[in-house]
């Protein structure tokens, strides 16, 4: 049996303003938390690019004899400077 439940038009933009008031809410919070995000991005790209940068140098500089341990004294450099 379908029961009808009838409300007031006061009751039901009271209702509609309360959930547009939460949705206004939550699109805010999730806009910062994507321009945070955001920022994070562009820090790791440029960490990244940093490390790329230095390692492309430091293997340029290497001879293929030393090239192992060219990359594990830059595997090793870059673990410690990068680690937060």
């Amino acid at each position: 049996m379908l029961t009808l439940l009838l409300i007031s038009p006061e009751v039901y933009d009271a209702e509609l303003e309360r959930m547009n008031a939460s949705l206004a809410a939550e699109n805010q919070t999730l806009q910062h938390d994507n321009k945070q995000l955001g920022v994070l991005i562009r820090e790791y790209e440029q960490t990244l690019e940093s490390v790329m940068s230095a390692f492309r140098t430091r293997a340029v500089s290497c001879t293929i004899f030393r090239m192992p341990r060219c990359i594990a004294t830059l595997s090793t450099a870059s673990l410690l400077t990068t680690t937060p």
